[in-house]
């Protein structure tokens, strides 16, 4: 026997007068959309859930400056990463940009130990595909591929994963560095806060940041405004498998074009082939000017992270500094080390 509408209605608030809770006559994919009640008055335990939302609202407001305003909402078992305090800074990402992150479950891993450590392109897939699974990118309300994550950011972001996935003191990648001055050995923890970001104050290019746009906008004298972008995941991943291909049919692709495109594009969700055929005819007319100024411009961007951590000697206080790395291999990242303990 099946109700009709006003039967289920009928039943939804008589459960309501029982239980004291409130149900959704409708389902909806919107993420936007409030919930629709039947016009009952707040539960104790959502006004508490309202008023911490709140809290949380302002206490991220003053200490971030983000104002998580209504059309953005964190996920219940997702975290937000505060943009100002990616490599990046967040300053080519749009307005009411929001990054967050969750715990690698079950698939991920299983994924993960898939990996080829000895091949650095599979290295780095691995990476993308944790990426896109464990994080929510989103413009206000609007869900975003995690994609448009920039590249200066992967690293960043990868690492907020692992230890979000495991306990504070489990599975943490530590550097084994010996000092130059006593030989003392240090042990220096690989994480998010200890990554150190590449910012240039002197560097010529930033004055040339454009924050309303969220790129460089350079003016020249002989070619007008040019613009740059720091690459994103998915751009540099379209440039990739773009030639990838074309090595493998043996076709034809402009190995110095290749090497700009990244910093060209402003949205990869809109670059097609068709693009590149048409950037590369143009790129052909560039004369020698032309394309020492750019290649000097896309030098000079350094968004993102410096080579190596720096850290005092534990003995002497010596300042030493040792590269970024993972000693057991970047699988450890998210496979535990240690696993005495649950030997008999």
């Amino acid at each position: 026997m099946s109700l009709d509408e006003n039967d289920k209605k009928r039943a939804l608030e008589e459960r309501e007068k029982t239980e004291g809770a409130q149900f959704d006559t409708e389902e909806t994919n919107d993420e936007s959309s409030e919930p629709k009640s039947l016009g009952k008055a707040e539960t104790h335990d959502q006004k508490e859930n309202r008023r911490k939302l709140e809290d949380h609202k302002d206490r991220v407001k003053q200490e971030t400056g983000a104002d998580l305003s209504s059309d953005i909402h964190v996920s219940i078992g997702y975290t937000e990463i505060p943009s100002s305090s990616l490599p990046s800074l967040g300053r080519f990402y749009p307005n009411k940009a929001s990054i967050q992150i969750r715990a690698a479950k079950g698939q991920e891993l299983e994924h993960w130990t898939t990996m080829n450590e000895d091949n650095p392109i599979d290295v780095d897939k691995h990476f993308k595909d944790i990426i896109a699974s464990c994080v929510k990118f989103k413009i206000g309300s609007r869900p975003v591929p995690a994609r448009n994550l920039l590249e200066a950011d992967k690293l960043f972001v990868l690492l907020k994963i692992q230890e979000k996935t495991f306990d504070e003191d489990e599975n943490k990648v530590v550097l084994s560095v010996e000092c130059s001055k006593c030989g003392t050995k240090n042990k220096k923890k690989l994480e998010a806060s200890s990554l150190e970001i590449a910012e240039d104050e002197d560097n010529k290019i930033e004055t040339y940041y454009d924050s309303e746009n969220k790129r460089y906008s350079v003016k020249t004298k002989s070619f007008g405004e040019v613009h740059l972008y720091p690459p994103t995941i998915g751009t540099m991943e379209f440039v990739y498998d773009y030639v990838t291909e074309k090595m493998q049919s043996k076709q034809y692709y402009s190995k110095g074009l290749m090497q700009l495109l990244p910093y060209l594009v402003e949205d990869y969700s809109d670059l097609t082939e068709k693009d590149i055929i048409l950037a590369d005819t143009d790129f052909k007319g560039w004369d020698k000017k032309k394309i020492s100024l750019i290649y000097r411009l896309v030098e000079m961007i350094k968004v993102g992270i410096k080579p190596n951590l720096k850290f005092n000697c534990t003995n002497c206080g010596s300042k030493e500094e040792t590269p970024v790395r993972f000693p057991d291999g970047p699988k450890a990242l998210f496979l535990i080390s240690d696993i005495e303990d649950e030997l008999l």
